[in-house]
């Protein structure tokens, strides 16, 4: 099993999820799956060779551009950020999607919407978990607003009860992610979780 030591773990992860992500697609039929997965900062220093990776696992398993989705936070990005960006724009041109992930935490910024080719961003929870208060709201819709404008999708995370969903999709957002759907589970519950939403 692959640590969070493990220097192979961004590795595995890629593997495996490109393999669910098969599988998922055969199953249900669904062309729209997707999956994310997390990058860490030492990962973008490995230069190509996740783009590599991602390549031959995108025409092995026969998956679309876009599918695989990556996603990224702006402190990983920010140890090393030219090198960084060659490795995302490697990443991208090998067939992923850019996911800025943690938007609205720590020290984000609108530089790096301006760097990073991004496709998508996450909103951070405790971003998310202040919608209804008047404030909040102005400055989730405005950001969801400013991400349809650059051609991105934006996700809020955190989502923890349905009841947030329908103010949520009104104030701009495409994707929730949260335990109001699903807890994590493994690729066979996971399927069968798909299969239910028909």
């Amino acid at each position: 099993d692959a640590t969070f030591e493990d220097p192979a773990l961004a590795t595995n992860m890629l593997i495996h999820a490109a393999e669910s992500l098969h599988l998922w697609r055969q199953e249900t039929g669904d062309e729209g799956l997707f999956v994310q997965v997390n990058l860490t900062g030492r990962d973008l220093v490995q230069d190509e060779e996740v783009a590599r990776l991602i390549e031959t696992l995108r025409q092995g398993y026969d998956l679309p551009d876009g599918s695989l989705k990556v996603e990224l936070t702006e402190q990983a990005a920010l140890r090393d950020s030219s090198r960084a960006l060659k490795t995302v724009k490697a990443i991208k041109a090998a067939g992923a999607a850019l996911v800025l992930d943690d938007f609205g935490s720590g020290h984000s910024s609108f530089a790096w919407l301006a760097d990073m080719p991004a496709d998508a961003i996450k909103i951070d929870a405790d971003l998310t978990r202040r919608v209804g208060d008047p404030r909040a709201d102005h400055i989730l819709e405005t950001i969801t607003l400013l991400a349809r404008r650059l051609g991105m999708l934006a996700t809020a995370e955190g989502v923890e009860d349905k009841a947030m969903v329908a103010k949520l999709r009104s104030l701009g957002f495409d994707y929730v992610q949260g335990f109001a759907f699903a807890r994590p589970m493994d690729r066979e519950a996971a399927l069968r979780f798909l299969q239910d939403q028909d």
